[in-house]
């Protein structure tokens, strides 16, 4: 990867690079090398033939390194969407679990839809819980803390 390579090629290096250290290592890669060049996913497929500077491919590797030595993609990219919403994240925050949202589910069931109530997050983690509760167009009335 130290010469200019197309976004294809290195997906599946990429890819190939983490099958030992990730259970969704094309996810993974897709996702670093959509950080580093500033993509979505699907732009990275559809311009799959397009060549990427060698800077560019240094930076990826970079981050293929950390992530098969174990660190998060999240930590990686500093972003994770929780109930669709994008979170910044940072090594000092544990990561939101997409399985966490469950429990989001489960606490808008019992919250009154047509009442004010409040919710108080304390000491969850990163907040993601009471974020995504607040965000919730569902419960305009809700005071979440």
């Amino acid at each position: 990867m130290s010469e200019a390579s197309s976004i294809a090629e290195l997906l599946r290096s990429g890819a190939d690079t983490l099958r030992t250290a990730s259970e969704s290592p094309r996810l993974d890669a897709e996702i670093l090398l959509g950080k580093v060049l500033g993509r979505t996913r699907a732009a990275l497929i559809v311009h799959g033939d397009a060549q990427v500077a060698p800077a560019a491919c240094g930076e990826y590797r970079d981050l293929l390194d950390q992530r098969r030595a174990g660190a998060p993609v999240a930590y990686l990219t500093g972003t994770r969407e929780f109930w669709s919403l994008p979170l910044a994240v940072t090594p000092q925050v544990l990561v939101p679990r997409p399985d966490t949202e469950t429990l989001v589910e489960a606490a808008l069931e019992l919250m009154p839809r047509d009442r004010a109530c409040a919710v108080v997050d304390l000491g969850t983690g990163s907040g993601a819980i009471a974020v995504a509760l607040a965000a919730a167009l569902r419960r305009p009335l809700a005071r979440v803390v």
